[in-house]
């Protein structure tokens, strides 16, 4: 932190230099003339209003030819340019007595085209901070059902990845990486100006991914988002840390009553499917593992007949198959969705209504997700200076899923690869004739995939109410009083069940069947108000500011319960299990943060730009000693096209330098680790109370400073337009959980401790290549590169000796089979595990190299050679190395636009480079260690001394450890998309008033993926907290999605 420290010391003095220097250029008012085009023809525009910008009175129109001529300062003014049903263009005279101005339709959004930020409206092209604005244009007709899955590979330094292919799953964002370990690491949402709690999107009842909280918002609906990813989230204080992500949903802009509906059908299509044995070679890898444990034919045909062809009656006709089980498995998911949207209204007041039907099936049978939504919202003008805007937004989504774990007892697909195709569907009769019962686990001990996709019950219904209101209040020119308040509603039920008929027991084999029930519920109430200043003095001062305090209660209520044994798999709601299997687990609690907020930005000349905010944040989760906290961000900018020595530059529209510095926080650590208090249980049907936790009255919040430097271009009527950025991060404090002794009789208790750093650059390009009113051709570019690394680690984990191999100042977790490794000066989670250098492929190249593992047995032919890092002769944990880590040396997407006529087209590409994954699902495919099917690979697999392969041999159990985690398992998770495709016409028609448009698209996503990844899907994730990143272990895969869709606008 003290080099971050040190560094913006050295920027603040620059930005104090510039400003000394630039107060020395001055000049008087003259009068200013120049034409106005049409950007795409060079036609002049007539009836333009042209004002110099912050100075009352000073305007004028452009004539026929499109000229005008108004006093202003060259030296200090900017030309505002407005026009119906075009862009605003904000033009700085940059010293200039005569301009040419192109201007362009509705639709393509310029640099001054003012965007919502951290206290209020402002031009996008006088903010310091690096933030980036999506509008409406790249949001429409992309079909998602989530914004996070929209926003994915639109905003420089926004990672996204799905973690499933069902519908309604979150998608995990990180802005700039990743900046916690333990918390939630998901960016602050704030919509309409209410504050969202999007941290509750956590497991549902069954194993698997979390819906996504965000699914209650419909994409159409969706006017703007801003994404701030500096030092300007401090004024959210605690909340802010990961990045803040401002959402203004669609607002009228017509006077006269619209209507637009519009519809939309669509297939989706499952990916290839896994390639793995055949019923004959799986009779044939079976047998290999029992003569290799020394089993006689004689053994094999007493206790498995149907492995040597001689099994008779209903084992027969049960052994005797070739199932595809993943056939049983995936399906072609049909998805529809209507919406309509009304606005209207007059001088005094607008509205807006919408309303929607959204409905998508998964590829994999058994899996949907439904929504109908439903908003409103107004603009109205109660007094003269009084302006009061209400919004509400409802919906209710239900989804069927179906359990995602990483095991193959629940898990349907993960079940379907792993099944024996020797063995079928139903039950059959001695006489071959199917009974209407599932058949069993079996002789090899895998579940029914049939009977997990038509049993497994996976339910969830969620209301979301998000209503808020705010408003100005002008007091004097300049002077206006703002206020707003809202409510975030949120109901969620959620029932599991797995059967028993089919499927391998559960709970450690104590449960035939499982019961499950969760329900959450969560109110907040959000309230917030102060002053906004506006005023520019002597035409050249610009200054905005705000002051103002806010408020949000939250109130969060959970219960768990799970329940076994009920009498038959008719009976599937807890309740109805063996009570003395039965547990409940409450949970939730009430916390508030009050916080004083202030904002200042000047701008002086036009082109130096000063910017701050300060937030005095109290939050009830901490101990009073440690309740408030002070988060603070300065930025500054230089305008450099406005200086005398670059005038001269014809095409220059705009060149900005930049600098911004912030500390932010992240509270995501519950509600009662800082108190004493006690809990509630329920066990054997016996209720009680039980000590909560251990309590840290010096618990804080995490504490994140950012430094960003930047860089904006525009050209030739912004026609070309550069970003780029440069940050660097540390985040001090980290949350996180210590272990306690047994004595204790609880496991942790959490703490502050530990720090790491994350830096990197961000790249935004955008390029108008062709533009005429017949046709244009535009391509742009988002290119991001972060890397993090751990600076100190969270105390209590320190290795304090290179006994298990990891190092000193490192320490080694397990999640889902992986082993990451934390280490100082080393990127977080890195995986840690074993070299491979291939497999023996003779005794003697075995017996030659003398490796033995830990438990004393020697390597033989056919078993993996794994490198003996410390050469003692020995495989063991002291050999495990760093095998890389899942954090991408690149990400970002290239998109092509295009326009002939009526007929439209956007192509977006995304992309990552580097990486690693840990394919947990082909581990198991490829370890040969029980009597699960497997991956085709296994084929070439080690038979005999001499066999020359990189597959070691089938053993039962794996006595030497051959699929230990390794090199073996680590994959590069490198890949290009074709992410989203939209061909969009507009019919022609004849002139009326009562149909204003009819536009037919076309959308694909996801069409075409390119990698060497050997899973299903190379953006893979497990949750949103650090240690789950890169790990592949049987989430379902995305769909390739077709749909086609019509607009009606009246």
């Amino acid at each position: 932190m003290d080099h971050i420290k040190h560094q913006y010391r050295n920027l603040c003095l620059s930005v104090l230099l510039c400003l000394v220097t630039g107060f020395a250029f001055g000049q008087s008012n003259v009068t200013v003339t120049g034409t106005v085009l049409d950007a795409r023809d060079g036609a002049p525009l007539a009836g333009v209003q042209v004002s110099v910008y912050g100075v009352a009175g000073a305007s004028a129109e452009t004539d026929s030819e499109g000229l005008f001529s108004v006093e202003a300062d060259p030296s200090k003014n900017a030309l505002q340019l407005t026009f119906a049903d075009f862009e605003t263009r904000l033009v700085y005279l940059n010293g200039r007595t005569s301009v040419s101005v192109g201007m362009r339709p509705e639709g393509f959004v310029g640099q001054s085209a003012p965007v919502e930020w951290v206290g209020g409206r402002r031009p996008g092209n006088d903010l310091p901070y690096a933030g980036t604005v999506i509008r409406k244009k790249e949001l429409s007709n992309s079909g998602y059902v989530s914004l996070s899955q929209a926003l994915a590979g639109l905003v420089p330094g926004l990672s996204g990845s799905q973690a499933s292919g069902t519908p309604g799953v979150a998608t995990t964002l990180n802005i700039r990486g990743v900046s916690s370990l333990n918390t939630n690491t998901q960016p602050l949402v704030v919509i309409d100006g209410v504050i969202l709690e999007n941290r509750l999107g956590e497991l549902g009842a069954m194993g698997g991914p979390s819906l996504d909280p965000l699914t209650f918002l419909k994409v159409d609906n969706i006017e703007s988002v801003t994404v701030i990813k500096d030092g300007g989230v401090a004024l959210y204080g605690t909340l802010g840390a990961n990045g803040v992500i401002l959402v203004e949903t669609q607002k009228s802009k017509a006077t006269e009553t619209r209507v637009d509906v519009e519809s939309r059908f669509g297939v989706s299509f499952a990916p290839e499917k896994m390639p793995v044995m055949d019923a004959k070679q799986f009779q044939n890898y079976t047998m290999e593992q029992l003569t290799d444990q020394g089993w006689s034919y004689d053994r094999i045909l007493s206790l498995y007949p149907f492995l040597v062809d001689k099994a008779e009656g209903s084992e027969y006709y049960r052994y005797a198959n070739d199932t595809d089980w993943q056939d049983k498995v995936f399906q072609e998911g049909f998805n529809q969705s209507y919406s309509a949207f009304v606005q209207g209204g007059d001088a005094i007041a607008n509205y807006a209504a919408t309303a929607g039907y959204t409905q998508a099936e998964g590829i994999v049978k058994n899996s949907d997700f439904e929504r109908f939504d439903f908003g409103m919202n107004a603009d109205m003008n109660i007094l003269k200076g009084l302006v009061v805007r209400p919004n509400v937004l409802f919906s209710r989504t239900s989804s069927r899923y179906l359990d995602e774990s990483a095991s193959r007892i629940a898990n349907p697909l993960l079940a379907s690869m792993s099944k024996s195709p020797m063995m079928k569907t139903f039950k059959s009769s001695d006489e071959g004739y199917p009974l209407p019962h599932y058949d069993g686990v079996g002789a090899f001990g895998v579940s029914n995939p049939q009977a997990l996709i038509d049993n497994t019950l996976g339910e969830v219904e969620s209301y979301r109410t998000v209503a808020g209101v705010d408003g100005n209040w002008v007091l004097m020119p300049g002077l206006d009083v703002y206020f707003n308040g809202g409510i975030d509603l949120l109901k969620y039920a959620d029932d599991g069940f797995i059967p028993s008929q089919g499927v391998v027991p559960q709970q450690g084999g104590n449960a035939e069947n499982s019961l499950l029930h969760l329900e959450r519920s969560y109110f907040s109430t959000y309230f917030g108000g102060g002053f906004n200043f506006s005023k520019t003095f002597r035409g050249v001062h610009n200054l905005n500011a705000r002051v103002g305090v806010r408020s949000k209660q939250n109130d969060f209520k959970s219960s768990f319960a799970l329940d076994a044994n009920s009498a038959s798999d008719v009976f599937r709601k807890v309740g109805s299990g063996d009570k003395s299997l039965r547990s409940i687990q409450p949970g939730g609690g009430v916390w508030n943060t009050m916080t004083f907020e202030s904002a200042l930005n000047y701008v002086y000349l036009n082109k130096y730009i000063l910017s701050g905010s300060l937030a005095l944040d109290g939050n009830s989760r901490f101990d009073p000693d440690f309740r408030f906290g002070t988060f603070y961000s300065v930025a500054g900018a230089w305008r450099l096209s406005a200086e005398p020595f670059l005038a001269g530059i014809k095409n220059l529209d705009d060149l900005k330098i930049r600098a911004s510095y912030g500390v932010s926080g992240n509270d995501d650590i519950g509600n009662m680790n800082s108190l004493y208090y006690y809990s509630s249980i329920s066990y054997l049907n016996i209720g009680g109370l039980v000590r909560g936790g251990v309590p840290n009255s010096n618990l804080k919040w995490e504490e994140t400073t950012t430094l960003n430097v930047g860089l904006d271009l525009s050209l030739i009527s912004e026609r070309f337009r550069l970003t780029l950025d440069y940050f660097e991060s540390e985040t001090d404090d980290l949350l996180g959980y210590q272990l306690l002794p047994t004595y204790y009789g609880l496991d942790t208790y959490a703490s502050n401790s530990g720090s790491l750093k994350n830096s990197g650059f961000e790249i935004g390009f955008d390029a108008k290549m062709l533009e005429t009113k017949r046709y244009d051709f535009s391509v742009g570019l988002v290119l991001s590169k972060y890397t993090n690394e751990m600076l100190s680690l969270p105390e209590g984990t320190e290795s304090a000796s290179n006994e298990n191999g990891a190092g000193v100042n490192s320490v080694v977790t397990k999640v889902l089979g992986a082993e990451s490794i934390m280490r100082v000066g080393e990127p977080i989670n890195s995986f840690f595990g074993y070299e491979t250098a291939g497999v023996f492929a003779t005794a003697e190249e075995a017996k030659s190299a003398g490796l033995i593992n830990e438990h004393k047995r020697p390597f033989g032919a056919g078993d993996m050679r794994f490198v003996d890092q410390d050469k003692n002769g020995i495989i063991d944990e002291r050999d495990r190395v760093i095998l890389g880590d899942p954090n991408p040396d690149f990400t970002g997407s290239f998109s092509l636009r295009g326009r002939y006529g009526r007929l439209s087209a956007n192509v977006l590409f995304d992309f990552s480079y580097g990486g690693e994954i840990y394919n947990q699902t082909r581990r198991g495919l490829e370890s040969m260690s029980d009597f699960g099917n497997q991956s085709t690979a296994v084929l070439k697999r080690w038979r005999a001394d001499g066999d020359q392969t990189d597959i070691p041999r089938a053993t039962l159990n794996d006595p030497m450890g051959n699929a230990r985690f390794s090199d073996r398992w680590i994959e590069d998770g490198s890949f290009l998309r074709l992410r989203n495709i939209t061909l969009n016409y507009a019919l022609p028609l004849p002139k009326n008033k009562l149909v204003r448009g009819v536009d037919v698209h076309l959308t694909g996503q996801n069409l075409f993926t390119f990698s060497e990844y050997l899973g299903f899907t190379p953006d893979v994730t497990q949750g949103n907290v650090a240690n789950r990143m890169g790990i592949d272990a049987g989430r379902f895969p995305l769909p390739r999605t077709v749909m086609a869709g019509l607009k009606i606008g009246i």
